[in-house]
């Protein structure tokens, strides 16, 4: 951006290296007054390459620019997948709802325990929504931008007003709990197919300050242990929500081998084990990958020119598949 014309712009670059991975630059002119109170934040102590967090490869300053150079996470986000979602069977959409709140409350457990200089920080991401949660192509979760937010500010609101704790949407304190009141409702909408809130964001605002939201149980019948662990995210009440993160992902992983202990792997997607992460993958090679291989040549695009673009970690299998259906 022109500099006189967008004094408060974020720049952003997508760097190529014949090395690794694309990585992402975000570039902050020094003009934008805020700059100092959310960025940067890689003098902080945090966790080194987390699978479940959008890592920080390097900051620093130059040429009149702060920067942060993030790891490029190459999937869609969980709102991207929503509808994907609703088709499947409820067993299935359970199996991958926890899948996903497992590494969910992974990440944000790493980035609860946040210290500087020896002291616990109690950072709040604040941003849990569908919109910030993205997918790997090997089967990772990874919460985006954890180094650019407001932590614990609640009067800086994310998108999605859904997603937020009612204590959130009326400008309070909050702590670390309402992320996990964020994540619960995030696999709530996950798990029903319904639009929870139709209406218009003041609809919404109230609704949830209202504790309108209808009972887990009532939009999923038979849904268990699952429901349970929801129902105590979305309580009212923080003190009568998961005690920290970390209580939450020991929910949630019990809860996940109580429903695939004894399933054979072809029902898990043909995942190679039963963890988290090696399902989460094979749910997207052979959900979404395969679907955009199949549009394609429903679509009769050339394939050797489209398909390398849009699926390149899986171009071999796919060729062959696609010499098969020749």
């Amino acid at each position: 951006h022109n500099r006189a014309e967008h004094p408060y712009e974020r720049q952003l670059f997508l760097l190529h290296s014949p090395y690794r991975k694309n990585d992402i630059l975000m570039c902050y002119h020094p003009e934008i007054p805020e700059w100092m109170d959310t960025f940067p934040l890689y003098e902080l102590q945090f966790p080194s390459n987390h699978p479940n967090l959008q890592n920080l490869i390097k900051g620093g300053e130059g040429e009149g620019y702060t920067y942060s150079l993030l790891d490029n996470i190459d999937g869609p986000c969980i709102r991207d997948i929503a509808a994907h979602i609703h088709n499947m069977t409820p067993t299935q959409q359970e199996i991958l709802a926890l899948v996903l709140g497992i590494q969910g409350a992974k990440g944000l457990q790493a980035l609860h325990e946040l210290h500087m200089n020896g002291q616990h920080l109690n950072a709040v991401y604040r941003s849990v929504n569908p919109n910030n949660a993205l997918l790997s192509s090997d089967g990772r979760l990874c919460w985006k931008n954890v180094y650019t937010q407001h932590f614990g500010y609640p009067q800086s609101h994310s998108r999605g007003f859904q997603f937020m704790s009612p204590k959130q949407i009326k400008g309070e304190y909050i702590t670390q709990k309402a992320d996990i009141y964020s994540l619960g409702m995030l696999l709530y909408e996950l798990l029903v197919v319904h639009d929870t809130f139709a209406g218009s964001d003041i609809d919404t605002l109230r609704a949830i300050i209202d504790r309108k939201l209808p009972s887990i149980f009532t939009c999923r019948p038979g849904i268990g242990g699952l429901g349970d662990i929801i129902t105590t995210c979305l309580a009212f009440d923080p003190d009568n929500r998961f005690e920290s993160t970390s209580a939450l992902t020991t929910a949630l992983q019990r809860q996940f081998e109580h429903v695939t202990q004894h399933m054979p792997l072809e029902d898990l997607w043909g995942a190679e084990d039963r963890s988290p992460r090696s399902v989460l993958k094979a749910w997207m090679e052979k959900t979404l990958y395969l679907e955009s291989f199949l549009t394609t040549l429903a679509m009769r695009i050339p394939v050797q020119s489209a398909t390398k673009e849009v699926i390149p970690y899986y171009w071999d299998s796919l060729t062959s598949l696609y010499q098969q259906l020749q």
